[in-house]
């Protein structure tokens, strides 16, 4: 008897107090992406000779040794690995997944990945020509990783304290099988031909000899050059890349996940958005959304490129993007179009984008101020650094098409700043307009409409409810004095003269109105 999942499956995650539940089957509990007859179609899936099988508990490395499988029987061609076996891989149990795999013509091999009890896997999966990949992560940081990873999705009550969840993972009704019931189970059949064992911890010890070892079990033993390649493409940093920024594949339904923003730079984008947008309206913030859309999203993102590509060509377009100097359009920079560009103080800027990046975890190195201060300060740093992006910048700011202000400048008059703009953008205005300008531009008033949720109209209602996003936070000039010790503002300040001790830009930075 399964009993279905409700909440989940609405695409949305659930309201504050509200869980999506588990999905139960034959006495066994799992996360709400199953199908709710997942153990009778399990029963009825085809083995297919020359499947590689991937299994793992859950947060024990499965996708990074999905990459490094692809790619092995891909010969080291990281592009046609994604080709053959597609981008992310989702697991054997959830929803389509399946039906998906079925499809497959025969002729084309299969990867595919599971964290499945030993029961339910396919017995010809064990007893057939097929492969199977194990790995096993040591069960204090699974239960770690499993944590941080499942709070923000509210599947149950028992999983929303550390204390609740530790105390779930270590019994056996943790749904998915208790650690120790699943990895000692599939532990049986280490000693079998076609079953290859590691651990994670081995992984990160050593990479290489595992891939070459994984190599020879796949029956792709490499070249030297080959696997050159294998542990480039494996090094855990360039998995973290293409993992962070976005909550991970299946994780959550994909409208959810499409929803969720990635490295949105926290300096007034939005603030300066609306601006625009109603100056080019002349002053008619409805006919302005009508004209140029809500909310609008960085160039940079999914498909807004090819969405701004088929505005028509009588339609002006307002385009906001995060990218740095070296990559937007040399057309935008040299030609008639306009570039309104706006710098914060990166003081505020860190204290700013540390908060907003909080709920999506986007990596350890945004988990603590400590850690986020450090990578900000880096050239490391997603999106570069806030000096490479603004020296970069700050070098066409003579050109005659693009406009110059700061977030601080813009605090501290307002009315000023909308008034040079409008001329700049071909719309000098009345008194009448400005003062309504000036009304829509006031910084309460855009907190009101960027209310912690994603934008009105922008993802269906239940979305929005479940996933936090405060575009504007405080909005304060020198809001970083409550978040940066001495210390860290005494290295902080060390870092700004060094990097701007040539830059004319250092004149216009406020740390402080």
């Amino acid at each position: 008897m399964a009993t279905q999942f409700s909440k989940m499956s609405e695409n949305a995650i659930p309201k504050e107090g509200e869980y999506a539940g588990f999905v139960e089957i034959e006495g066994d509990r799992y996360l709400p992406l199953v199908r709710a007859d997942m153990h009778e179609q399990i029963r009825k899936f085809v083995v297919r000779d020359d499947d590689v099988y991937i299994v793992t508990y859950s947060k024990a490395g499965t996708h990074w040794m999905a990459e490094i499988v692809k790619t092995i029987l891909a010969n080291g061609d990281y592009e046609k690995a994604e080709r053959m076996f597609g981008i992310h891989l989702k697991p054997l149990e959830y929803i389509n997944t399946m039906i998906e795999l079925e499809k497959k013509p025969r002729d084309k091999q299969r990867v595919i990945v599971t964290h499945i009890q030993e029961e339910l896997l396919p017995k010809a999966a064990f007893n057939g020509k097929a492969k199977i990949v194990f790995v096993v992560r040591n069960p204090k940081d699974t239960v770690v990783s499993y944590f941080h990873f499942a709070k923000t999705f509210r599947h149950s009550e028992e999983f929303e304290t550390w204390e609740k969840f530790l105390q779930c993972f270590t019994s056996e009704n943790m749904p998915g099988r208790s650690w120790f019931n699943f990895n000692l189970n599939y532990w049986k059949h280490r000693n079998e031909k076609n079953f290859y064992l590691t651990t994670y911890e081995d992984m990160k010890l050593n990479i290489r000899s595992i891939i070459e070892e994984l190599a020879v079990f796949l029956g792709h033993p490499t070249s030297i050059d080959t696997l050159e390649k294998l542990v480039n493409i494996a090094d855990f940093s360039t998995m973290k890349k293409k993992y962070d920024g976005k909550l991970p594949k299946n994780s959550v339904p994909d409208k959810v996940r499409e929803a969720i923003p990635f490295y949105l730079l926290r300096k007034g984008s939005h603030w300066m958005a609306e601006i625009v947008k109603s100056i080019l309206a002349n002053g008619d913030y409805e006919k302005a959304e009508r004209i140029f859309g809500i909310h609008l999203i960085p160039l940079e993102y999914l498909d807004i490129i090819n969405k701004c590509e088929q505005t028509s060509r009588d339609h002006q377009r307002v385009i906001v993007t995060h990218i740095h100097e070296e990559l937007l359009p040399k057309a935008a920079l040299n030609g008639k179009a306009k570039i309104v560009f706006l710098v914060r103080n990166p003081k505020d800027s860190a204290v700013s984008y540390f908060h907003f990046a909080q709920p999506f975890r986007h990596s350890e190195e945004f988990e603590t101020w400590d850690n986020f201060l450090r990578c900000f300060m880096s050239e490391n740093m997603p999106g570069r650094s806030w000096f490479n992006f603004n020296l970069n910048y700050w070098k066409h700011r003579n050109e005659n098409n693009f406009y110059f202000t700061t977030y601080e400048d813009m605090k501290l008059n307002i009315r000023s700043v909308i008034d040079e703009l409008a001329t700049f953008l071909g719309q000098p205005t009345s008194t009448e307009t400005l003062d309504k300008l000036v009304n829509i531009a006031d910084f309460s008033r855009m907190k009101n409409k960027f209310d912690g949720k994603l934008p009105k109209n922008s993802v269906p209602d239940k979305i929005r409810e479940a996933i936090p996003f405060k575009l504007l936070r405080k909005g304060q000039v020198g809001d970083w004095k409550n978040q940066f010790t001495v210390a860290q503002n005494e290295a902080f300040d060390k870092l700004y003269e060094e990097k701007m001790k040539e830059s004319s830009l250092k004149d216009h930075i406020k740390f402080e109105i």
